[in-house]
This record gives structure tokens, C-alpha cells and sequence, in this order.
């Protein structure tokens, strides 16, 4: 067995430098409060124009009125399900409950990516379905559709055939199949150039109006009098009908009060996974304000408790440490020939002194086989006694990332949770837990514990969970519309 290779090759997927990302979690995170988000903006009053529209049909049970404002660098929507900002500066989405004056904080990036990824889900379903000649969910499935919902337009998709036919004075109507499914007549207030920026913005996350007919509406530089749209059929709703009731610019604050409380979650609506991630909640925000046991570790504290067990000969709870704090720091903290640290092991020797337990073997075993015999690699680390360590949570951890890439997300959930238990300041395990909520399709869950893990002590620096910040450039790279 090849020891030494494996200790090298698993670690050095931790240990990639990555550029530092320029938001600064612990003052916009989730946790953050209202005054620190207002102070991250760094600007009080703006100028806003503000729509008012009267609205009919689509998800609402009842006429209504939704009330926009379209701001340089945010967008305020309020109607009868919610008041929302959608903050393009900071990459937030800020619900408010005014009955309670409190405040949930998710990532934009969780919306984007939930509408990539699905927009891929219902591509690679359609193909499976077509294969088989399964009939009945053109519907569902139809790229106009999809592209009408989740307003990504994806060049392995075929183009849908959208006509355009005038209406009246300054109306379009669009059709697809030969059937209706949007207008727009125009008013004469125009728009300006960062007026049809913020407005796009809004119909692309806020409507179900395909790409196509808000080019076209946005083309016009004018804002429209009367707006209609259908919602995919797959809904069973009717179409949305707006109607221009007044249009205003005024200075305004940023809608957020700064006595309003944070409420993590709040709005979340994921089902099964939710409650594990709020019994676990409360400690990781301890964490992220310092206030969880005695703080992080540092390098030298992990460096004296691995030498600590080496005397003790408990090579598993050496090799724990050593992976742990590898995760944590990157294997160059841990790599003497560049810290010149007196006294310092190193990998070799440490794998070497670490063996004289044979569940170190086991366990770097198991490690070795993973990609080739994952179920096998499963039962030797469960096989694992782990009683006698302090530190048997870094096991569970590894346990639980197998599962979850091997589509067991149900069973890696709770041990995923008891690895952010053992120690809520490592940074690596709530990308471990975040990565589990999104190959589960729970977005906002999954940007929680991502945001979380950046705003802790360190957390932004660390080398695991600051592979996000590339993953996010790539998102608003491809997917500008949303940014």
C-alpha cells in the first residue's frame, strides 16, 4: 500500500491557493445585522425609480398591487407575498417580515445557481424521456418553457420559434405555436440607461417572461402602459396581467432599517434537510462570532497535540489531527521544508510514527480505494473503531462525503452534522455540509453553510471552502443576466 502517495494526493485537493474574494462574509453573511449589511452598502440615500403596478392573475389569489424600485445597485419589490431586496452590490436577497421587523439573508449566487443547474436537470430529462418515447411532459420539459421560468438560455437547447405581431398603439404580441402567451403596450416615460439595467434585473428573477420578449420590451427604452404573460402550463395558473398605475423618482434609504433582526432561514422552504441545519445552526454562528468552546486552532496547537498523541502512540488520533488541520490550513502549514518550524515533522514521519495503530492503515486504505470501490471504502471506515479518539468526527466526516457523492444524501446528512459538531471552526466541514445540501437541490441551504464557513475566524482564508468564491466568478461569468 502506498501510504505516502495517498497522504499526498487526498490533502493536496485542500491545498490550492485560490484568490481572496473581495466580500467580507462576517459584515453580509447570513448572521449579519441590519447595521452592518447598511454600512457594507457605504451609502445612504439613492435615487429610485419607483413603479406601481396593479396586478391580476398569474400565482395571485386576488387582484393586488406590486410596487418596484428600481435602484443603481438594487431592487426593492414589494406585493402581497413579501417585500424583497435583491441586493446586486452586495450579491444578497434580504426578505422582511414587518410584523416582525426581522430580516432573512440568502446569497444571490444560490438562486442563480439552483436556475443553471435546473435548466441542465430538465435538458438531461428530456433527452432520457425522448429516448424512451415517453409522451405527456412537453409541457414540463418544452425549452421554451424553461427558458420562460428560469430565464437561461443554453446553447445545447433548440431555439424556440416566438413570433412577434404589433397591438394597437406601441403593443407586440408574442406567439409560440401559433398561441399567445405575452404583450406589452408601451407607455411614453422612457427609461435610462441604468433604469433598464435595474428593470431588467427585475423581470429576469421576478417574472416568467421569456428572454426573448423582454429584450424586446427593454429595446423600446420605454416603460410598458399594460403587460400580460403567461406561466408555464405545468402550473395551472392563468396569465399574470400588470397595469401601469403610477410611475415616481424619488431619493430614498436602503429599505433595509437598521433595527431590523436577523433571522437565519426564516423563509427557507427546503423540507426534510432544514431541521438538521437549524439544530446545528445555533452553534455555527456561535462559531463565526468566536463565542463556540475555546476558539479555533491555530497551526502551533494543532502541531503540539499531534505530537502529543505520537508520544501517547495513538497514531489515529495523530492522523485525525494532521487531516483536520490540513483542511483547515492547506498542507503547506503542515509541510516543514517550507515553515522551517524547529522540531517539525514531517508527512513521511508522521505516517510513519502514525502506523503503529493499524487503523491508521484502514482508514488511509479506505482512502486509496475510494474512487475505485466507494462501497467498499464505506464499510472499512464504518468498520473503524473510533471510541478511545477524541477526534473520531473527522471519520464520520469522511463517511458522509462518500455517501452523499454516491447519492446516499438522507444517511450522510446527520454525520456530515456531527462533523461540524466536533469542530464548528473548521471551515472545510461546512463546505462538506454545503456541498451535500446542493447536490441535494437545496440552494440557500447549501450558500448558508458556504457563507457561514467564510465569515469564521480565519474561514475566509481557508483553502477548501475559498474554492466557492472561483465557483461564484464562474456563475456571474456565464450568467451575467442575473448579476
Amino acid at each position: 500500500m502506498k501510504t505516502a502517495r495517498w497522504f499526498a494526493t487526498v490533502i493536496l485537493t485542500c491545498a490550492y491557493v485560490f484568490p481572496v474574494h473581495a466580500a467580507d462574509f462576517t459584515q453580509i453573511g447570513p448572521q449579519a445585522s441590519a447595521t452592518q449589511i447598511i454600512a457594507a452598502r457605504g451609502r445612504s440615500d439613492l435615487a429610485v425609480l419607483r413603479l406601481v403596478y396593479a396586478v391580476s392573475g398569474g400565482e395571485h389569489n386576488a387582484p393586488t398591487t406590486i410596487t418596484v424600485d428600481l435602484a443603481p445597485d438594487y431592487v426593492f419589490v414589494r406585493d402581497d407575498r413579501l417585500d424583497t431586496i435583491f441586493d446586486y452590490k452586495l450579491r444578497r436577497i434580504i426578505a422582511l417580515d414587518l410584523a416582525h421587523r426581522s430580516f432573512d439573508n440568502s446569497s444571490l449566487y444560490a438562486l442563480v445557481d439552483f436556475r443553471a443547474a435546473e435548466t441542465y436537470n430538465r435538458r438531461v430529462e428530456r433527452g432520457m424521456l425522448a429516448a424512451v418515447k415517453v409522451q405527456g411532459t412537453a409541457e414540463l420539459l418544452d425549452p421554451f418553457w424553461v427558458q420562460s421560468e428560469l430565464h437561461v438560455i443554453d446553447p445545447a437547447d433548440p431555439e424556440p420559434v416566438i413570433e412577434q405581431k404589433p397591438l394597437g398603439d406601441a403593443g407586440v404580441r408574442f406567439l409560440h405555436n401559433g398561441v399567445e402567451f405575452a404583450t406589452y403596450a408601451l407607455s411614453q416615460q422612457t427609461l435610462t440607461a441604468e433604469e433598464l439595467a435595474a428593470f431588467k434585473r427585475y423581470l429576469q428573477t421576478s417574472t416568467t417572461l421569456h428572454p426573448v420578449v423582454i429584450s424586446a420590451l427593454l429595446g423600446t427604452a420605454r416603460i410598458p402602459q399594460h403587460l400580460s404573460f403567461a406561466l408555464p402550463p405545468i402550473r395551472k395558473k392563468g396569465a399574470e396581467i400588470w397595469a401601469l398605475q403610477s410611475i415616481s423618482r424619488v431619493s430614498t434609504p436602503y429599505p433595509l432599517a437598521a433595527d431590523y433582526i436577523v433571522d437565519v432561514l426564516a423563509q427557507s422552504k427546503a423540507d426534510s434537510a432544514l431541521p438538521y441545519l437549524k439544530r446545528v445552526l445555533p452553534l455555527m454562528l456561535d462559531a463565526v462570532a468566536g463565542r463556540a468552546g475555546s476558539g479555533p486552532r491555530s497551526v502551533a496547537q494543532y502541531r503540539a497535540l499531534i505530537e502529543d498523541a505520537l508520544q501517547k502512540k495513538t497514531g489515529l488520533q495523530a492522523s485525525l489531527l494532521a487531516l483536520e488541520g490540513m483542511e483547515q490550513y492547506g498542507i503547506q502549514a503542515f509541510d516543514c521544508s517550507q515553515t522551517k518550524t524547529p522540531g517539525c515533522r514531517s508527512l513521511k514521519e508522521l505516517v510513519s510514527q502514525s502506523r503503529s495503530d493499524s487503523r491508521v492503515d484502514e482508514l488511509m486504505h479506505s482512502l486509496d480505494i475510494e474512487r475505485t470501490d466507494p462501497n467498499e471504502a464505506i464499510k472499512i471506515r464504518q468498520g473503524i473503531r473510533r471510541d478511545d479518539v477524541t477526534n473520531g468526527y473527522v471519520i464520520e466526516g469522511f463517511i458522509g462525503n462518500l455517501l452523499g457523492s454516491t447519492g446516499h444524501q438522507k444517511e450522510a446528512l446527520p454525520l456530515l452534522i456531527d462533523e461540524v459538531n466536533g469542530d464548528p471552526y473548521v471551515a472545510g466541514y461546512y463546505k462538506d455540509l454545503g456541498d451535500l445540501f446542493r447536490v441535494s437541490f437545496e440552494p440557500v441551504l447549501a450558500w448558508t453553510c458556504y457563507d457561514l464557513g467564510r465569515a469564521l475566524p480565519g474561514g475566509s482564508s481557508a483553502p477548501v471552502i475559498a474554492s466557492v468564491n472561483d465557483y461564484e466568478a464562474m456563475l456571474e461569468s456565464k450568467f451575467p443576466q442575473f448579476f
